[in-house]
């Protein structure tokens, strides 16, 4: 969803978002599908139909070549011409993060969701021990790409994901997590209470609290209410 040229940004397949796109899904629209290859993998592994929005025009062209159609266009004001219920899967692939009001454009693509469809959706967690350790030392350094892509105009904790589906007219059913394993190697049992890294320290952790500072990434999937 950001305006640079169709590079690396755009070529990814995501499978470790894909995988949670449910078996048997028929119809599944893609917001942000860079050039189309995650859609197409899609289509490899059955998916009858996936059309793209892209904001990108050069990235939507290479879509064209790999799905079903694919549309030109901010999603918060592109003209929307789905009938009521056509997908029965969106997949917001580390899109709603660069959204000027994500809540809305939940709500504007909502109708076109099917009664019992799912969104899958993959969103940066700002509370990563990294970015915590990041403003305490005083930074708030954007990137290229990570957590502080400059192309991201949102930022959430897990609670505040959960909650902005929520007013988007969505019920979480399932969380799933990219975790730090080179730097968290705990087996549940021994979750400590506390943790510190560089000059800051937090005390009084729950075994969540605790987990939640190595995820750098949150995949959620939530269903139509």
């Amino acid at each position: 969803m950001a305006t640079e040229g169709p590079d690396t940004y755009f070529l990814g397949t995501r499978p470790e978002v894909m995988c949670h796109v449910p078996e048997g899904a028929r119809s599944v629209l893609e917001v942000g599908c860079g050039a189309g290859l995650a859609g197409k993998a899609l289509k490899g592994r059955g998916v009858h139909r996936v059309v793209g929005i892209e904001l990108n025009p050069e990235a939507a062209e290479m879509a064209r070549q790999h799905l079903d159609a694919v549309h030109t266009g901010d999603v918060a004001t592109l003209p929307l011409e789905f009938a009521p219920g056509e997908f029965d899967t969106m997949v917001f692939a580390d899109v709603l993060e660069h959204l000027v009001d994500p809540v809305g454009v939940l709500k504007r693509l909502r109708p076109f969701l099917s009664p019992r469809g799912v969104i899958v959706a993959s969103i940066p967690n700002i509370r990563y021990y990294a970015m915590l350790n990041h403003v305490i030392e005083g930074n708030w350094t954007y990137a290229d790409s990570g957590i502080l892509d400059r192309t991201h105009l949102r930022f959430f904790t897990i609670r505040e994901m959960v909650n902005m589906l929520s007013a988007g007219g969505f019920k979480l059913t399932d969380v799933f997590e990219n975790i730090n394993q080179n730097y968290f190697n705990l087996q549940p049992a021994a979750y400590p209470a506390e943790f510190a890294f560089g000059r800051f320290r937090l005390t009084g952790l729950s075994d969540f609290e605790y987990r939640d500072l190595f995820v750098f990434q949150y995949i959620l999937v939530a269903s139509n209410m």
